[in-house]
């Protein structure tokens, strides 16, 4: 996988990024009390962890340098991303919302592994059957 965008930030707006257990975790001691889980996520209808949204945008996302502010820490999802799982569809798919995942995501081989990814994260920390 080759790790270039064109910076535009849209991943990261209106957010939907599901977060498990042990990333919540990582995310809180990274931070060192700096914040409380309520802070930057919420138990959504499903029964899952997602990030907020603050004025739209991914509470870490940052409006100015339009980087995360937890890169290095962030969840598996943004990892991943643009490549999703569609549970409707039982695929992995690119994201509709980010405009050239051909920039990541170069050749098949790349989408095809990151897919598998996808998919173990899926059934393995989200446990999902898939």
């Amino acid at each position: 996988m080759i790790h270039s965008c064109q910076d535009c930030g849209k991943c990261c707006m209106k957010t939907e990024m599901i977060l498990t257990a042990n990333e919540i975790k990582v995310i809180l001691h990274d931070l060192n009390g700096m914040i409380e889980t309520s802070d930057f996520c919420f138990l959504n209808k499903d029964g899952f962890y997602q990030l907020k949204n603050i004025q739209g945008v991914c509470y870490f996302f940052d409006k100015q340098t339009y980087r995360c502010k937890i890169y290095q820490i962030r969840p598996k999802g943004c990892r991943f991303y643009p490549l999703i799982y569609d549970v409707d569809k039982k695929k992995c798919t690119f994201d509709k919302d980010c405009p050239n995942p051909k920039l990541i995501y170069q050749d098949q081989d790349s989408i095809f592994k990151t897919c598998e990814h996808v998919k173990e994260y899926v059934r393995n920390e989200l446990d999902l059957k898939i």
